[in-house]
């Protein structure tokens, strides 16, 4: 609080104060009291006064600051109203009192809301381990009728299950510990796993990959770390240029950091979009294009990556290629 607001806040009070007390002096001086004793009060009144306005002032600039520094505190700010002891006169314990009645409103809501969110997430992954079984039957039913089109249905069955798997993910990305175990694993497997998911849409699409990944270890859960692969792979397909798509996936040790690198020949990324591709629902000019991209792939990626502390950024040239990098930490919290 700054001396100018709260002046500002009080200027009709200070105002009645100041010509009540000049109307006080010019009726003690017009009823004939001695000057001196006029002279006096008009000096002691004033000086009595604006000690007590500064002190005052310092004292609710004071509580103004334990107060902010209250909520600063808070993880969770609309609890404020319950922390801050009730004082103050009548009026502001009526107004901590309203907001207080807001803030417990707002909690109900939240609480109704969380609930329902929990009900649907129960329903969706119900759902999604479902669905799973139909299609499992119906590649199983191609297997055993191989040609052309069951081939084409096995293919289109195979990006469902990946669309499908995607959305799992995503319904876990906002409670991956509860589903994630930190351990050494080797890059090369976790790289293989990943382009084991993808392969018949790879041999669809006359992918060519080149894999230079050695023995690198690194600290992370393989099972998520092949699903943010997995879906990289899947964008270099989906964003594949005019010539043969070609992937080359390799390892870079550094000396506190394993980077991999996923480089592909496709469309490349407009250098003022680069800084938008993990957005949620960003497409850019590619996408647009493309009826089946939603702007949740890469976004599902990096909200993990998050979680899991890999690092992941993008380096593209339009036209010519996109490299998507992703950097492993030493995972020195892990050694024991």
């Amino acid at each position: 609080m700054k001396l100018k607001n709260y002046i500002l806040d009080r200027i009709s009070l200070l105002l009645v104060m100041i010509f009540s007390f000049a109307f006080f002096l010019i009726f003690l001086l017009l009823a004939g009291i001695n000057k001196d004793i006029v002279i006096f009060l008009a000096m002691v009144y004033p000086a009595v006064f604006v000690v007590y306005f500064l002190s005052h002032f310092l004292y609710t600039k004071k509580k103004c600051k334990n107060l902010e520094q209250t909520m600063d505190l808070l993880d969770k700010k609309y609890l404020i109203s319950e922390v801050v002891k009730k004082r103050g006169n009548y009026q502001q314990q009526f107004y901590m009192e309203l907001v207080r009645r807001a803030c417990k409103s707002m909690m109900d809501e939240l609480n109704e809301q969380e609930q329902q969110n929990l009900e649907y997430k129960e329903y969706i992954d119900s759902w999604i381990h479902e669905v799973k079984t139909p299609i499992t039957a119906i590649q199983l039913m191609c297997d055993n009728e191989r040609n052309t089109l069951t081939d084409r249905i096995k293919l289109e069955t195979k990006k469902v299950e990946m669309d499908i798997e995607r959305m799992l993910y995503y319904s876990k990305s906002s409670e991956t510990w509860k589903d994630y175990v930190i351990t050494r694993h080797s890059l090369r497997d976790i790289v293989e796993s990943s382009i084991m998911n993808v392969y018949q849409i790879f041999i669809y699409n006359g992918v060519k990959i080149d894999v230079n990944v050695e023995e690198e270890l690194v600290y992370t859960d393989a099972k998520w770390s092949s699903f943010i692969i997995t879906q990289i792979l899947l964008n270099c397909v989906q964003y594949k240029g005019e010539e043969t798509l070609s992937i080359r996936i390799y390892a870079k040790k550094e000396k506190e950091s394993t980077s991999l690198i996923i480089e592909d020949n496709g469309l490349g990324i407009k250098p003022e979009e680069i800084d938008h591709i993990f957005e949620k629902g960003y497409v850019g000019t590619n996408g647009r294009k493309n009826e089946r991209s939603s702007g949740m792939g890469m976004y599902i990626c990096s909200k993990l990556c998050k979680k899991l502390d890999i690092g992941l950024h993008a380096v593209s040239e339009y036209g010519k290629y996109t490299k998507m990098i992703l950097v492993f930490g030493e995972g020195s919290f892990y050694k024991f």
